[in-house]
């Protein structure tokens, strides 16, 4: 009943959380939510009949490019790309890394993850060496921040080593 005849937001919806700035951010937390849980249950199709609501408020997001926005940005990407469409996410990773960068630095640990992220689809693609500097980036960063030790400076650590061995490195 969100969507309308054209699987769009339905325009009363869109109104309302694009007048309300309190509203509109109770809407993109859900979104956030539930994006994150359906993403992270392994199968795509779960999100395909919702993804109207995330694309829209992921659009409406980015135009303040805040790092909600950037979270709603990986979100959509990380979907596009487990759907198989990878050049269809590589926009929405980007934004996120632009908007991190930009927000919260070039040595912050979610800007590491923007860098993960971007990594992981470049590999996904099998361009190898395109991803090789993101993962080394996003390595450096959590090592840096977060300690050799962190399970995320583990994440990056093994996926540069799967990409690696990948590569015959």
């Amino acid at each position: 009943g969100l969507l309308d005849a054209e699987r769009r937001l339905h325009r009363l919806l869109g109104e309302f959380v694009g007048v309300d700035a309190t509203a509109q951010a109770a809407v993109e937390a859900g979104v956030i939510s539930e994006a994150y849980r359906l993403n992270t249950a392994g199968y795509p199709a779960t999100l395909r009949a919702w993804r109207g609501h995330l694309n829209y408020v992921t659009d409406v997001a980015l135009q303040r490019a805040d790092e909600q926005s950037a979270t709603l940005a990986s979100n959509l990407g990380y979907h596009i790309q487990a759907d198989g469409d990878y050049a269809g996410a590589r926009p929405y990773f980007e934004r996120a890394l632009a908007i991190r960068e930009k927000a919260l630095g070039a040595d912050h640990p979610a800007t590491a993850t923007s860098l993960n992220n971007l990594g992981g689809l470049l590999q996904a693609m099998g361009d190898y060496a395109g991803a090789r500097p993101y993962y080394e980036r996003a390595l450096a960063i959590r090592e840096k921040a977060l300690a050799a030790n962190h399970p995320d400076t583990a994440q990056s650590l093994n996926n540069l080593g799967g990409l690696l061995k990948a590569m015959g490195d």
